[in-house]
């Protein structure tokens, strides 16, 4: 089941649930009555599921009830602002109003499990796979005797696989605030061998990106900010930028390096890939030479190594055709530790984009 899943990550999920809930009217409604969802003399559903409906992953209809739109994230979080783009499409399934549903491993960090995007009232709520589990598992009967056991021995097998996966992130996957943020070498050798090394790691840095992301909406609410966590040649990274608009400075923590670089848009001289570009974007960069200041990250992590490049003061390392950078080594790195440099980083950088500004 596990080997089946990995081909399609997510969407071997929400295929399954999907048939599922079509396939067995009384595992639907069950869903539907434990995740709240209301009932809508507007809504004219067809007791099916709509999947991939207009990028949406699941679209759940149900006679006389508010369509269910279910956004399946198995390792990772979407961004806030793809949750946003959501939210505006679901405005075509009106007039019936939707229920929001972000179904997870990852505890998205919401305050009271819920988001409310800047244009709407309507939350989006988290649900892990923990509570579809124990609806599944409550109303299994419903599938006993169908299509000659097979759907009851696959469902049977699923929940047994999402079982393990949800004690493997209880596990490795919510590292506490004193523990590495990289997995160690051991770990990471046995996860390689069923192919969870990378979505394992992406969880981890998820949790920095989850926290600092939480801190700063509360210092700086009125700025525009870009947390993220991902994965880049099966490593984790996760950084941060300020101000969407031109030219943009921030950090990222890859590869055990702590990194402050600077990105420009598409149109910019500095993007491209010639030479030409390069030096563009080099010269851009030294306009923000104090901005490269790793004093901090020397304060936090006393493991921290030499500034790179070395006895180059502004010098520069680049990926093209966007990016320039410096960074320090940061053996064994802290979950609290990269989430302490992310939020004064994150500060550090909107400060000298505001002077820029001005």
């Amino acid at each position: 089941m596990l080997a089946m899943s990995q081909g399609s990550k997510e969407l071997f999920h929400s295929d399954l649930l999907a048939w599922y809930l079509t396939r067995f009217p009384i595992l639907r409604e069950a869903v539907l009555d434990a995740w709240g969802v209301e009932p809508d003399p507007a809504a004219d559903g067809t007791g099916g599921v709509r999947r991939e409906w207009r990028h949406l992953d699941l679209v759940v209809d149900s006679p006389g009830r508010q369509p269910l739109v279910v956004e399946n994230k198995m390792f990772s979080l979407p961004n806030e602002r793809q949750l946003d783009a959501y939210t505006k499409t679901v405005t075509a399934l009106q007039p019936a109003e939707p229920s929001l549903v972000l179904l997870s491993l990852t505890d998205p960090g919401w305050r009271d499990g819920r988001y409310v995007g800047p244009h709407t009232s309507t939350p989006w709520i988290y649900r892990s796979y923990q509570e579809l589990m124990q609806i599944l598992y409550q109303n299994r009967r419903a599938v006993d005797g169908a299509d000659d056991g097979f759907a009851g021995v696959v469902l049977d097998r699923w929940l047994a696989m999402l079982g393990r996966l949800r004690s493997l992130v209880e596990m490795v996957g919510r590292p506490g605030l004193d523990e590495p943020l990289d997995l160690d070498g051991e770990s990471r050798q046995q996860l390689q061998r069923l192919r969870l090394d990378a979505p394992v790691q992406k969880m981890r840095f998820q949790v920095v990106a989850t926290q600092v992301h939480r801190r700063l909406a509360g210092k700086l609410p009125d700025i525009d900010i870009d947390v993220g966590a991902g994965l880049s040649n099966r490593a984790g990274f996760v950084g941060g930028f300020a101000d969407r608009v031109g030219p943009r400075l921030g950090w990222q923590i890859q590869q055990r390096q702590f990194r402050l670089a600077f990105v420009v848009p598409v149109g910019d001289p500095g993007h491209g890939r010639t030479e030409h570009a390069w030096q563009a974007r080099y010269e851009h960069a030294r306009r923000y030479a104090d901005y490269f200041d790793f004093d901090a990250v020397r304060e936090l992590v006393p493991t921290a190594g030499l500034e790179r490049p070395e006895g180059q003061p502004l010098g520069f390392q680049r990926f093209n055709p966007d990016f320039a950078y410096r960074y320090v080594p940061v053996p064994g790195i802290t979950v609290g530790q990269a989430i302490e440099l992310g939020v004064r980083y994150m500060q550090r950088a909107h400060g000298f984009q505001l002077q820029q500004a001005g």
